[in-house]
């Protein structure tokens, strides 16, 4: 008498997998507040590791993968991304550089027009004054600008054709 026979399947796979691919954020090192989403690309039915300075691990499916962070610490954190096939591979390493920064900056102080509001006979006006060196100054409202806090000094031109009251 011979019993029913019994199918295996055998997939030999010594290739390990790419490295993890971040999509989101685009850029490391990121600096942002107090709440970090990592969104990536990966090998679908792989386990996406995470090392450095927090360790976890998820599957990775429908080849992405998605990771939350929330440090309660401001500082500067170090992670790596690999991922390890269902045979065992592990892919090299991805590193992403995140530091959190919760503190609110100081707010740039104009210096000129030095009154509010500022009467003129002529166009354009300049705004200037002080910021903290490095940040970005926004000017919104009837004119949008931008600019990169230099010397510890901001100053935009804002120039309209007609008499009018703008904020």
């Amino acid at each position: 008498q011979t019993s029913s026979a019994v199918n295996q399947q055998w997939v030999l796979d010594t290739v390990a997998p790419s490295a993890p691919v971040i999509t989101s954020p685009a850029v490391s090192p990121h600096l942002s507040g107090p709440i970090l989403n990592i969104v990536g690309t990966c090998e679908t039915g792989a386990t996406v590791d995470l090392g450095g300075d927090e360790v976890s691990a998820t599957a990775c499916s429908a080849a992405s993968f998605l990771f939350n962070f929330d440090e309660t610490a401001d500082g500067t954190y170090n992670y790596t991304f690999t991922q390890t096939d269902l045979a065992g591979n592990v892919s090299p390493a991805a590193n992403f550089q995140w530091t959190r920064d919760s503190v609110t900056p100081s707010t740039p102080i104009v210096l000129n027009p030095a009154t509010t509001p500022f009467y003129s006979n002529s166009s354009p006006l300049t705004v200037s004054g002080t910021c903290t060196n490095g940040l970005t100054v926004n000017i919104a409202g009837d004119d949008a600008q931008f600019m990169l806090c230099s010397a510890s000094a901001f100053s935009f031109t804002v120039t309209e054709g007609s008499d009018a009251t703008y904020n």
